[in-house]
């Protein structure tokens, strides 16, 4: 059985309850990820659980999920970032669960989640209750034994992705390449893809701005094997682009110097283990709106050109061709960015091998090296 996600035109083959693939098993297609199953007949269809099949009684178990943006997935505990659906046959309820720190947009989504989820488990009666963490009613499920993932599960899971935790104090990243985890050796993402940091205890998966339905799903399906194949020990959080968390962004610059978004050709050369003589320059923008402190930074591609200068800001200009890291100072800066451009250039020149010269400027007393890499007059 392979986890591994394909193209899927026809609908009718994505689970209705968590937007996994549905896997061809004899007469029926079933989801590894939670146990849907239905019948593959193209008559009446009727949705069946795949561990019910022969039974005259479905068992009244309560069932967790996490909504996620790409839909919704098994969960074995509630986290207080998160938001949750708790199906419960029992008392025909779908509980909304809300944590304290869950992010309003996925509380929206949750609604139409929870719709999905009455039709997968067949509680087309159940009235959906709402609940914020620290005010559970007394019938609300203890759901904290709930053991819901198999051994079949997490056997099929460790099959599809052969992928061992990080040793203790060590991070994996890995980029979502055509449905597949390619490991990579720096946190150089670009918008238009879908990466994943495995912390072991934790797996983050961030999402490019402008990254594609496939790279989300993809995304989220693998973050969702990879737990599976835990037994659900890690916590796993998706980060849209431009929202990342502080605890992210100073994951990534304890790691390897910090997160850098970048366009797709620069990327490609920056995580390249062989030296290439010559580097198209990058010019980063550094503005006090974006950090609190340098561990928090994330490093910000812009055009490489004069018009991307602004008098409020700091920019810095890695010219690796030259060994040469230019800091232009904005003539309005204020005293945080002076500071913290000074920190970020001496730790690109602890990245890089050799010596790495520092050239700090102030608007308007720009070297010509730096003014033609910019096009600017230098006249």
């Amino acid at each position: 059985m392979s986890y591994k996600k394909r193209h899927i035109a026809d609908k009718r083959k994505l689970c209705p309850r968590c937007g996994s693939p549905l896997m061809e098993m004899g007469q029926y297609l079933k989801c590894s990820m939670c146990g849907y199953s239905k019948s593959r007949d193209e008559g009446p269809r009727v949705a069946i659980k795949y561990a019910e099949v022969g039974e005259t009684k479905k068992e009244a178990d309560v069932r967790l999920f996490e909504v996620l943006p790409s839909g919704i997935s098994p969960a074995n505990s509630l986290e207080s970032d998160g938001v949750y659906l708790v199906a419960d046959p029992a008392q025909n309820t779908i509980w909304l669960w809300k944590g304290n720190s869950a992010r309003p947009k996925t509380v929206y989504d949750a609604g139409s989640a929870a719709t999905r989820l009455k039709a997968s488990e067949k509680l087309y009666s159940s009235k959906l209750v709402r609940v914020t963490e620290g005010e559970e009613p007394n019938n609300f499920p203890d759901i904290a034994k709930k053991a819901l993932m198999s051994d079949v599960m997490v056997s099929e899971a460790k099959e599809a992705i052969t992928i061992e935790p990080p040793a203790e104090g060590e991070v994996n990243i890995y980029m979502i390449e055509k449905g597949e985890l390619k490991k990579i050796e720096k946190p150089v993402f670009t918008t238009g893809d879908s990466y994943l940091v495995d912390v072991g205890t934790h797996i983050w998966t961030w999402i490019g701005k402008n990254a594609s339905v496939d790279e989300k799903f993809s995304a989220a399906h693998l973050a969702t094997v990879l737990d599976v194949s835990r037994r659900g020990t890690p916590k796993i959080t998706t980060v849209d682009q431009g929202s990342e968390p502080i605890e992210f962004k100073i994951l990534l610059n304890e790691f390897s110097g910090g997160l850098k978004i970048v366009d797709k050709n620069i990327a490609e050369t920056l995580l390249k283990h062989v030296e290439k003589e010559v580097y198209e320059p990058v010019l980063y923008r550094i503005s006090s709106e974006d950090f609190e402190t340098i561990n928090d930074i994330v490093y910000i591609q812009v055009p490489c050109t004069k018009d991307s200068l602004d008098s409020e800001d700091v920019f810095l200009l890695d010219d690796r061709t030259n060994d040469k890291t230019y800091i232009w100072i904005g003539s309005q800066a204020n005293v945080k960015e002076k500071v913290v451009a000074g920190q970020i250039a001496r730790k690109f020149e602890a990245e890089r091998a050799g010596v790495q010269d520092e050239v700090f400027m102030d608007e308007g007393e720009e070297p010509v090296e730096f003014k033609k890499i910019l096009g600017m007059p230098t006249i």
